[in-house]
């Protein structure tokens, strides 16, 4: 292995990022592995340089910052990837504690299972308590449940390869330049929350036949802030998860009887939810169906 770039695109998250960095400070490096840590400053506004400057001689690996003047979270992971010094790349989120063994684990996945992209486990941190509104479903929404597999390691199956967390992979970087990339047109710019770059990026890995692996020794803990938990942010989170969707859906520009027949469901969604909610008596309203209503009007409206 000639070596791995660690990359982290980020946007105004200084506090976070530092828990983030501490964790990587703890990190083992696999003997003669070199690995270098590449923040993607996403045009941040506080004080993230500060907090890459002052933990970056803690680190035991060379720190480099570049600016990614284009917003958008793809954005950040492809100029990762154009920058990035090794043959390998991983990614994380600036809101996540590393566990130590990380790197260790994906050479193993890499070594003993040839693997082109490595997943990990994300265990879910709330800073906290969580409201009652919050029910296992809206919890899950935040909290990437899918990514726990087991205690071993193996190569994932065709139906779930696509499972990529975003917030904790790694991948051989000539395997993410031929499959084109991330998609710049996936994932959150700004307040906007659309997601699904990662699985959309797995869903290509796994129908260009490339080896994912799923890697329990590469866990790790995802803080789940309390703005996450505000109920303004759950309806934005929700509506951009519908507009996902809708894109997930829509590759081109043509219009199938198929893509019709989903987005005139997802109208059907829309009032039944929305009716549902209106008529309900106020004591046995849920907020989860408030919830599946945004999505559904993100789906009906792509946005």
């Amino acid at each position: 292995m000639n070596g791995i770039t660690i990359a982290i695109p980020t946007h105004n998250r200084a506090r976070l990022l530092r828990r983030t960095l501490e964790s990587l400070a703890r990190i083992s490096t696999p003997p003669g592995t070199p690995v270098e840590l590449l923040i993607i400053n996403n045009n941040c506004t506080d004080h993230t340089p500060a907090v890459v400057s002052e933990l970056a001689p803690q680190l035991p690996f060379p720190v480099r910052m570049v600016v990614e003047h284009q917003p958008g979270l793809n954005h950040g992971r492809n100029r990762a990837l154009s920058e990035s010094a090794y043959e390998h790349i991983v990614y994380f989120d600036d809101d996540v504690e590393v566990s130590r063994s990380w790197l260790e684990g994906y050479c193993e996945g890499v070594e003993r299972l040839q693997a082109d992209c490595v997943v990990g486990p994300v265990n879910p941190v709330f800073e906290q308590e969580i409201p009652p509104y919050m029910t296992p479903v809206i919890i899950a929404s935040l909290s990437s449940p899918y990514s726990t597999k087991g205690d071993l390691m193996m190569r994932l199956a065709d139906n779930v390869a696509h499972e990529v967390p975003g917030c904790n992979f790694g991948v051989r970087k000539p395997v993410a330049t031929e499959i084109g990339g991330f998609s710049a047109e996936l994932d959150r710019v700004g307040s906007a929350l659309l997601a699904g770059g990662d699985s959309e990026f797995g869903a290509r890995l796994a129908r260009a036949g490339k080896r994912v692996v799923y890697q329990p020794r590469c866990s790790i803990a995802h803080i789940i802030s309390p703005e996450k938990l505000e109920k303004e942010y759950l309806r934005r989170r929700w509506r951009g998860t519908g507009a996902t969707v809708r894109r997930l859906e829509s590759p081109g520009h043509s219009v199938s009887l198929a893509r019709r027949a989903r987005q005139w469901l997802g109208v059907g969604r829309l009032f039944a939810a929305a009716a549902w909610w209106t008529l309900a008596g106020r004591k046995s309203r849920s907020f989860e169906r408030e919830l599946e209503a945004f999505k559904a009007l993100g789906y009906v409206t792509g946005r």
